[in-house]
């Protein structure tokens, strides 16, 4: 009876290549944030063996059963239900249906897709920003929605529209998103406020962007000056040690050699010379012969006296 039953089951899978899983509906074309359930259905021809079906990407978790159709026949359903957000716009869901014996030697698989349509309001990126120079003042502002969305600009409160002092350039980025920059003219020490608003039929966003000081602007637009500057005070950093280092070398080496010349002295001293002896007793000579004339000189004038 296995026997039996296997050559029927491989019967089955021999047919014509298994027809193609039915999704439902076969367009989805909802609001972000709204909760969506895509059934997909594949008929069961060998019903000892049921087909296995799978959804890629899984974005959670589906409910398969077995059920029996109005004609006898029975078929697998799957139901994926998720809640859909601007992230899924344009990502492509797939269901896909896998035959295959007990012990897996033959299999067959079909599958069948369909492409989320969201509609959601503009996301305006963080990127947008603006810079300054003496003259003029540019600011970007980029934003992704579904319809695509449009931009406008206000400065100040006021909405700005192309003039001599103010030109505002577009660039489409896909089906969905749009690129804006405004170039103005200002004022030195002017500081206006800028607004981007992005809008669609879905709905609208905003973002305000912050326009620098003239000091903030021209430091942070010439960090060269601050490296110089760093740099200048290394240098002079280096300079005042070295000088410091030459200056007590220097004195070092003059204390050194004043120490030096009082040992030399100091053991010359005793190295005295032959003649300077000499000398030495030709002086005293000389003082002894003064002292005898002085002692005749004064006997003689005592002998006068008497």
């Amino acid at each position: 009876m296995i026997e039996v039953e296997r050559f029927i089951l491989i019967g089955c899978l021999l047919q014509a290549s298994p027809p193609k899983p039915k999704l439902s509906p076969e367009k989805v074309v909802v609001m972000e944030g709204t909760s969506v359930s895509l059934s997909c259905s594949a008929a069961a021809s060998c019903p000892k063996l049921p087909p296995n079906l799978t959804w890629t990407p899984s974005l959670s978790d589906s409910l398969d059963q077995l059920q029996e159709n109005e004609d006898q026949t029975k078929s697998v359903s799957s139901v994926l239900t998720f809640t859909v957000s601007h992230l899924h716009h344009g990502q492509k869901i797939t269901c896909r249906v896998l035959y295959k014996l007990q012990q897996g030697d033959i299999q067959k698989t079909s599958n069948t897709s369909l492409t989320l349509r969201v509609l959601y309001m503009p996301q305006i990126s963080d990127s947008g920003s603006c810079s300054r120079t003496a003259a003029e003042i540019s600011c970007s502002c980029e934003s992704r929605g579904n319809p695509s969305p449009s931009m406008e600009w206000h400065v100040s409160g006021l909405r700005v529209t192309n003039s001599t002092d103010r030109l505002i350039s577009e660039e489409q980025l896909g089906n969905t998103g749009l690129r804006s920059s405004l170039t103005m003219r200002h004022s030195q020490g002017d500081t206006p406020t800028v607004l981007c608003l992005s809008t669609n039929t879905v709905g609208s966003s905003s973002l305000r962007l912050h326009v620098r000081c003239p000091q903030q602007q021209s430091g942070l637009q010439s960090p060269a000056l601050f490296y110089v500057i760093i740099a200048a005070l290394i240098c002079l950093y280096v300079l005042t040690v070295g000088f410091a280092v030459h200056k007590i070398k220097r004195l070092s080496r003059r204390l050194k050699g004043g120490r030096d010349g009082d040992t030399y002295a100091s053991l010359q001293l005793p190295n005295i010379s032959p003649e300077y002896d000499v000398l030495q007793v030709k002086n005293k000579h000389q003082k002894d012969t003064v002292t005898t004339q002085e002692e005749d000189d004064d006997y003689q004038n005592t002998g006068d006296g008497n």
